[in-house]
């Protein structure tokens, strides 16, 4: 009977039980007396159940285990040639699975018939070959590599071999992922710290420090903020106004020289403020254009300049907001007294005036 299969107990048990605990299982699953416990637990050979395939055979071999006993699986074998009133005797006589295991245990009492199981000394017969069945599938335990049928509690270890190996390849996923990603974050790590810069600073021109540029001066380097910029034409209003009421009084020239500092102050100003902005100077040539110099003008004091320092210095300061006030006041005090004085000139120099005469007597 090739496919029929025996289970075997030697008196083992599991790693994680206490033979107490075993014996108390098993004595309650099987009803085992005192007796039929010694020798079960005795260290002989016993059988269990016979004639069983090899699935049933290895789900009483789980059930078992479950209960702490070391179970082997072993296909049941054609006993030796022997007398057949021996072969008749010594049915439940089988050979030891390893003789050297079982030279260091002597037999402990004379066993007694069991209902579910019997024991029996080792026999001296020839132990013939085991022939495998080549229809069951084999596996080898991921814990001790021990090569068996296909199962799931390893007959050497106890093992979940199942389980154990699943909870390998999730590890194994895990560590895969963990690699990943760190590899994904030292790729992603510097792009990140790019795009958080500002494109000025990534890309920064030489920066030639200068000071703030005074509101009111000849020279042109350095930078006015939009307050500075509409300070600085306030001032220049102011200056060509008082130019305009010193000529009633001096003369022409007085209205020339007024003409120039308006003029390179505008022209100043507009600079510095290009400047602000990391424009050029020289695109204060659109002044001289017809309309398009008034608009550019005006579109100076809305562009806003660049926050941090470029190649034409550090960043300005604005212009204090009560020194816009005042100067706005101060302006539109200036240019009304200058109308009002060129007005008066106008009107004296046509000769509308009035001498007053005493009255003749008649």
């Amino acid at each position: 009977m090739p496919n029929q299969f025996q289970i075997i107990f030697l008196g083992r048990i599991l790693p994680g039980h206490t033979p107490e605990q075993v014996r108390e299982n098993v004595a309650k699953r099987l009803g085992l007396s005192t007796a039929n416990q010694e020798a079960l637990f005795s260290g002989r050979r016993a059988v269990l159940k016979r004639g069983l395939d090899f699935a049933t055979a290895d789900t009483l071999r789980e059930e078992y285990a479950r209960l702490g006993m070391k179970i082997h699986v072993e296909p049941e074998q054609a006993p030796a040639p022997v007398a057949k009133a021996q072969a008749e005797d010594d049915f439940d006589i089988l050979p030891p699975i390893d003789d050297a295991e079982l030279a260091s245990e002597a037999p402990s009492a004379t066993p007694s018939a069991a209902p579910l199981f019997t024991t029996t000394a080792p026999a001296r017969a020839p132990t013939p070959a085991v022939v495998v069945d080549a229809g069951i599938e084999e596996m080898t335990c991921p814990s001790c590599n021990t090569r068996q049928a296909k199962r799931t509690l390893c007959r050497s270890c106890g093992i979940d071999m199942p389980r154990f190996l699943a909870g390998q390849q999730q590890a194994e996923r895990d560590a895969r992922a963990e690699r990943a990603a760190a590899a994904n974050q030292r790729r992603v790590l510097p792009v990140r710290r790019t795009e958080r810069r500002p494109e000025r600073e990534r890309v920064r021109a030489p920066v030639h420090k200068t000071d703030q540029a005074l509101l009111f001066g000849v020279d042109f380097k350095g930078r006015f903020s939009r307050s500075g910029y509409l300070v600085s034409s306030l001032l220049s209003v102011c200056v060509m106004s008082l130019a305009v009421v010193a000529t009633v009084h001096i003369g022409f020239a007085a209205f020339v020289i007024g003409l120039i500092l308006m003029l390179v102050q505008g022209v100043r100003a507009t600079i510095l403020r290009l400047h602000d902005t990391g424009q050029s100077g020289y695109m204060a040539l659109l002044l001289l254009v017809p309309g398009l110099g008034s608009l550019f003008s005006l579109a100076l004091v809305f562009w806003p300049g660049d926050v941090v320092a470029n190649r034409y210095g550090e960043a300005p300061e604005p212009a204090p907001l009560p020194l816009q006030l005042a100067l706005f006041i101060v302006t539109v005090v200036v240019v009304a007294f200058a109308f009002t004085q060129a007005e008066n000139s106008s009107y004296l120099s046509t000769g509308n005036t009035t001498t007053w005469s005493a009255p003749s007597d008649r």
